[in-house]
């Protein structure tokens, strides 16, 4: 699921729903939008937890490192940093949600010098490196929700 900022869901979160163009029943329909309603619902509880799920400096640190390495092979503490600027007054808290939205914004933007190349990173066009990318940053921050809530 693509969201109006770029965001992009996991499928393993919000599931596939699939209806042909041409020769579709009207029941398929039906039945996709209830699959749809009760996606969304689980989705939203799931962003419900990341926003009261509060992490450490610390935390927040190895989720920026680890949110880089998904775009850069051997992330510097320059780009590790870069991945932590808060472009945005209403992504200063520190729970899960906002830390994560940082994290996207930071890793398809790009915008911010790559100091190892002293090169700009450039924003992400490819939809395929896109969708890649930022399934990728949902799996790695349900992983950390699922770790801290065991704790």
């Amino acid at each position: 699921m693509v969201c109006s900022n770029g965001m992009v869901i996991s499928e393993s979160d919000f599931g596939k729903i699939h209806i042909r163009h041409i020769g579709f029943e009207p029941e398929q329909v039906k039945e996709a939008s209830r699959q749809l309603v009760m996606n969304t619902s689980r989705i939203a509880d799931k962003i419900d937890v990341w926003q009261n799920t509060e992490l450490t400096s610390r935390s927040r640190q190895d989720f920026f490192t680890d949110a880089a390495k998904i775009r850069f092979d051997n992330p510097d503490e320059g780009i590790i940093r870069a991945m932590s600027n808060v472009r945005r007054e209403a992504d200063r808290g520190t729970d899960l949600w906002t830390t994560f939205n940082v994290a996207q914004e930071n890793l398809i933007r790009g915008g911010f010098v790559n100091s190892s190349t002293r090169r700009n990173v450039r924003p992400i066009t490819s939809i395929q490196k896109d969708v890649k990318f930022n399934s990728q940053l949902w799996d790695l921050a349900s992983t950390y929700s699922e770790s801290i809530s065991l704790n």
